[in-house]
């Protein structure tokens, strides 16, 4: 994951050097640019990797998970732009809270979101909405993208797996097992129905419990 981005730098760094075009320097640059971000952003993704798997206690507070859609809102609103009207966000009244880290829950649910706004083509409809059951307070994401076969319901949550061997997709196949594990650490899960060329629903479950 980080040999082909810096292969790239090195390689844009080495032809902006031979070249005075100022066309074929500006393509350069933003070649480098892109694939920085790409590190930088990889990196980030490890950071938060190590911490979960390092046990370390976090800050527990009740959360309102219709609040968290409100702000996830104005973050796809910011990234993905383009994609805006494809996205309905809707809430469920009266939702009880959760005990959470409500950093981390943003950043399971935006990984999810991310998921399905790659996988799904423009104009095609997103959903993400919360629900509750008997059981579980629910985040739900669902899209009507390509879908997932059967078999591979279980690795898509593999860190590093990629059903896209071609990687002609962005992100390292860790959206997903960072989210399942940012909801283990909370008591819950992440599960996943889909069906190819279809679409998929992840659920976020947050145990209903009593929060003083």
């Amino acid at each position: 994951e980080f040999k082909t981005p810096l292969s790239i730098i090195n390689t844009s760094l080495y032809l902006l050097g031979k070249s005075d075009r100022p066309d074929v320097r500006s393509e350069h640059h933003e070649r480098i640019r892109v694939q920085v971000r790409g590190l930088s952003d990889l990196v980030e993704t490890l950071v938060v990797m190590s911490k979960l798997d390092s046990g370390a206690e976090l800050t527990m507070l009740p959360v309102n998970l219709n609040s968290v859609l409100n702000q996830v809102e104005v973050i796809i609103k910011q990234n993905f732009a383009d994609r805006a009207n494809d996205i309905t966000i809707s809430t469920t009244e009266n939702m009880p809270p959760v005990m959470g880290n409500i950093d981390y829950i943003e950043q399971a649910i935006n990984n999810l979101m991310d998921n399905a706004i790659r996988y799904t083509a423009r104009g095609q409809s997103i959903f993400l909405r919360t629900l509750i059951d008997d059981d579980y307070v629910i985040v739900e994401i669902e899209d009507r993208g390509i879908g997932i076969p059967p078999e591979l319901h279980t690795e898509i949550f593999k860190r590093f797996y990629r059903g896209d061997e071609a990687h002609s997709t962005r992100g390292f196949g860790l959206g997903l097992p960072i989210a399942r594990s940012i909801m283990q650490w909370h008591g819950g899960d992440v599960t996943v129905s889909s069906t190819p060329k279809v679409g998929s629903t992840f659920r976020m479950l947050f145990p209903r419990v009593k929060v003083q």
